[in-house]
């Protein structure tokens, strides 16, 4: 399993890129929209496909950069399916399984202080 965090300390949140080296699978988890190129190149370097891009809420802390990853990498774009928001998504819900080769990511919702949820993997 290849398991990267990108930490930014500027808003105190974090990007995820995860998944199965061995069949070459990842998802990347609340990609932020000034940093996409970075998340591209690592998974290039890790001979890695980008298969999902996962928002794991809708973000007030910075702006997300998953529909513009999905539509570059021509992949899904995962919000929980509460979202609301203008855009074509894939809903997840809670219990719901994505697999990344032989990673697998499991769809755990948590009320948020919103009426949306929050989405744990």
């Amino acid at each position: 399993m290849i398991f990267r965090p990108f930490y930014y300390y500027d808003h105190g949140c974090a990007a995820y890129l995860l998944g199965c080296g061995t069949l070459g699978k990842c998802a990347v988890v609340d990609p932020r929209a000034d940093d996409l190129d970075t998340y591209v190149a690592f998974a290039r370097a890790k001979q890695m496909r980008i298969t999902h891009v996962i928002d794991t809420h809708v973000h007030a802390d910075h702006r997300s950069g998953g529909a513009e990853l999905a539509h570059r990498t021509g992949t899904l774009y995962c919000l929980h399916q509460s979202a609301d928001v203008r855009m074509t998504f894939t809903p997840v819900r809670d219990g719901e399984q994505i697999e990344l080769g032989n990673t697998r990511l499991k769809v755990r919702t948590r009320l948020a202080i919103r009426p949306t949820a929050s989405v744990s993997w």
